[in-house]
């Protein structure tokens, strides 16, 4: 099974079948850097770019980690793990500071 398998690939790369994503030097360095940033938390690059794109649709311009800092009992919580609970936060802030504003 193996063997067919390699067979089927080199077959493929001869058809030129295959296509690959190539990076600029440049390129490597921001997804080799941006891996490593994300290492720890255990998030996919992917899902992480996604999740950031959703925060900054919430919070606007403010910077996400002010936003956490400014609500950072609510963060501390053992219940805060990601940042959907962190968009939720903000929200929740959001909300009471408009309340704030209409008295």
């Amino acid at each position: 099974m193996p063997r067919s398998t390699a067979d089927n690939v080199k077959v493929s790369l001869m058809k030129g079948e295959v296509k690959s994503l190539v990076l600029s030097n440049d390129d490597k360095v921001v997804y080799l850097r941006a891996l490593k940033a994300l290492k720890s938390t255990g998030t996919a690059l992917d899902l992480t770019a996604h999740q950031f794109a959703e925060s900054v649709k919430v919070v606007g311009r403010a910077s996400l980690i002010e936003a956490a800092r400014y609500d950072r009992d609510d963060l501390s919580a053992p219940g805060w793990r990601n940042l959907t609970t962190l968009i939720a936060s903000v929200l929740r802030l959001q909300t009471e500071a408009k309340r704030c504003a209409r008295k």
